[in-house]
């Protein structure tokens, strides 16, 4: 499966306050541009995470990798 993230572009933003459960509230503007992550997912027996391009990691991946994040939230081993 491949699909297209869109960039957006913060116009500005404005951090109001914290909620009580930790998250901030803000207002902020932002309008799309035409550029995008191209993102490839395949079945496999294992994981894999390859970065493609000028912008890649100069290591394996990224050091906040929200990839990486999500799969440890599901329980997803490597």
């Amino acid at each position: 499966m491949r699909i297209f993230a869109p960039a957006k572009l913060n116009i500005f933003l404005k951090v109001l306050g914290r909620r009580s459960d930790g998250y901030h509230i803000i207002r902020s503007g932002i309008t799309f541009i035409d550029l995008y992550d191209e993102v490839e997912i395949n079945i496999s027996n294992k994981m894999c995470i390859r970065y493609k391009g000028p912008f890649r990691p100069k290591g394996d991946t990224y050091d906040d990798c929200i990839i990486l994040k999500t799969l440890k939230f599901l329980g997803v081993n490597k």
